[in-house]
């Protein structure tokens, strides 16, 4: 009985070991992969520092003037997010936008104003001298451009009231900085349509990005609430409901944005821009951004005071000051947005 007992425990011990030999190696197999992974990991991290610096913006500056089309534009796409890193690039960004009328031509005006707005500035400077044709393309150039495009609102304008005006034409003139009465004006009269069209639902989209400028839609917005399709009476209870709600700025989400990524400094500055005078209590954030490291920050700062119009007059000494920035595009927007301020009532 105690040999059975004897064999019996023998046997258990036995498996305990292999069990034991098994989890070890089950470990150090698990140890070596977890290993090989963090390799790997580390790797592809260094892989995607590389490429997101000079030698990346060099990579794709090639791909644009040698890839194929769809790989032109994933590069044109891929350099906005470089910033000042993605200077090697500048050229080959430059030499597509000689043909505005070029597929990859919008995404290369967007990457060229976050990399170098002073160059995207002159840019813009160029095909405005052209008197660039406004075919789509052209347009959304300009609209990729933004506020540094502000310039060539005027050009822009040409084509508003046209029979069919091209579909790019709004949205690229409020990318551009035109809340004008005839911009509003022009999205009121697609959003009365009388069908669900591409053109009534771009109004809505249009409607949408001009929420910050308040009661100068409410109206039209009021009555689309009573449209017969559900999506267009569906947005516009939606966007009236953020006009309705739209805090004073000490207590909205924008207030401080000067201590936030410059991507949120941007957004903050378009957003206030809208607002114009209702902007007034954010001026002195406004003001600190004249002062940015970015030419960009700085040059959107004067556009903002620009809009706000007469309750930047306090601003007036600062931006004064701005008209001696290095920059072109800076000292322009400063003298533009003093000219507004001063003449407005």
């Amino acid at each position: 009985m105690s040999g059975i007992c004897y064999g019996k425990n023998v046997r258990e011990n036995w498996a305990v070991l292999e069990l034991m030999s098994n989890m070890t190696s089950r470990g150090k197999i698990i140890c070596v992969n977890l290993g090989i992974l963090a390799g790997l990991l580390t790797a592809a991290i260094a892989a995607y520092a590389v490429m997101q610096g000079s030698i990346g913006a060099r990579f794709y500056a090639k791909t644009l003037i040698e890839g194929s089309a769809a790989d032109r534009l994933k590069a044109a796409i891929n350099l906005q997010r470089f910033g000042s890193s993605g200077v090697p690039a500048v050229p080959a960004l430059l030499r597509v936008l000689q043909n505005p009328d070029d597929p990859a031509a919008p995404a290369c005006a967007r990457a060229l104003r976050e990399i170098d707005p002073q160059a995207a500035y002159q840019c813009v400077t160029a095909l405005i001298e052209k008197n660039v044709p406004l075919t789509p393309t052209a347009i959304d150039v300009l609209g990729n451009f933004g506020p540094i495009a502000w310039r060539a609102i005027p050009l822009v304008h040409t084509a508003l009231g046209q029979p069919q005006h091209i579909r790019a034409l709004l949205p690229a003139l409020i990318d551009m900085g035109d809340y004008s009465d005839e911009v509003i004006a022009a999205v009121v009269e697609d959003s009365r349509d009388p069908v669900y069209s591409v053109r009534k639902w771009d109004a809505m989209l249009a409607f949408d990005r001009l929420a910050d400028v308040g009661d100068r839609i409410r109206p039209e917005l009021e009555r689309l609430t009573a449209d017969s399709t559900p999506a267009v009476s569906g947005q516009a209870k939606t966007i009236l409901a953020r006009i309705r709600n739209q805090p004073k700025y000490a207590v909205s989400g924008l207030k401080g944005f000067p201590g936030l990524d410059q991507g949120y400094q941007e957004y903050a500055l378009d957003r206030l821009s809208k607002q114009g005078a209702r902007a007034a209590d954010a001026i002195p954030d406004i003001v600190i951004e004249l002062h940015s490291k970015s030419p960009l920050i700085r040059f959107m700062a004067a556009w903002t005071l620009m809009h706000v119009g007469a309750p930047a007059r306090s601003a007036l000494t600062e931006l004064r000051a701005a008209q001696a920035d290095p920059s072109s595009l800076v000292r322009d927007g400063a003298g533009d947005a003093i000219r507004a301020i001063e003449a407005a009532q």
